[in-house]
């Protein structure tokens, strides 16, 4: 009978501490990132860790997130990863949360879940050259991770353009800050539009990021920025019509007289 109590109550304290765990993590800030694999065999990926870290004798610490870059080059410099302020991250020291360890070829990113990590985009960057040669080390690849709050971003959307000779001039413009652009979408009238897209990097500090989109035909086109926290944001904008302008002018060299003619060819 003792030994069936005790095993109960060590199920019931297993089940408890697995919870608070569980709690804990989940309200700390995640890495919103987009996993890369470049031409050349560089690649970024995170993982979700939870795992013990034992540093310098000080003890457990809990790694929330651990953040991969790596070149699969051998004998090439390895990577470095760096704040969205642009300092380089230090190694593993007491008392330091926000932190790089290295493998190899493989650096990661490492935060515990008591660090207060500035949030942004970090990037790792990765250099040419081989490790004894160090006449070519410029950067050759760039990576980059985004860590944001719970609060996520806001939308915006601009439009350039209107009447112009060129259709394909009107352009939509959708500014996301403070949200990682993991995914972006574009609709009209609730249609993915994915013709014409583009995304651009503004601020890796505000996390500010462009995403345009060349209209050519009318509607109602909402912007949506998501991530993987889960959160999103979104904007729309109606396009009630494009128009082109067209000029008929008369040929006598003494008097020239131009007649504008305004299409509307999309209602």
């Amino acid at each position: 009978m003792m030994v069936q109590i005790k095993v109960v109550m060590s199920l019931l304290l297993t089940l408890l501490l697995w919870s608070l765990v569980e709690v804990h993590s989940q309200s700390f800030p995640r890495l919103s990132f987009m996993s890369q694999t470049l031409a050349n065999h560089s690649y970024v990926d995170v993982s979700q860790v939870g795992r013990p870290d034992i540093r310098d004798g000080e003890g457990v610490q809990c790694i929330t997130d651990l953040t991969t870059c790596c070149t699969r080059d051998q004998g090439a410099h390895r990577a470095d990863w760096y704040f969205p302020n642009g300092t380089r991250l230090p190694f593993a020291a007491p008392n330091i949360d926000t932190y790089e360890t290295r493998v190899a070829q493989r650096v990661d990113l490492r935060r515990n879940t008591n660090a207060n990590s500035p949030t942004g985009i970090y990037r790792c960057d990765i250099p040419t050259g081989a490790v004894h040669d160090n006449t070519d080390i410029s950067v050759r690849d760039t990576v980059y991770v985004g860590l944001y709050t719970a609060s996520g971003g806001s939308v915006s959307i601009s439009v350039s353009g209107g009447l112009t000779f060129d259709p394909s001039q009107l352009t939509l413009t959708c500014i996301s800050t403070g949200g990682p652009a993991t995914t972006v979408t574009w609709t009209r009238d609730s249609t993915t539009v994915t013709q014409g897209t583009q995304t651009v990097l503004n601020d890796p500090v505000t996390a500010q990021y462009t995403h345009t989109l060349t209209v050519t035909t009318a509607g109602v086109y909402t912007c949506t920025v998501a991530n993987n926290k889960p959160s999103s944001a979104s904007a729309s904008t109606t396009v009630a019509g494009i128009y082109s302008q067209y000029y008929v002018c008369t040929h006598k060299p003494v008097l020239r007289l131009c007649l504008v003619i305004v299409h509307n060819y999309s209602q």
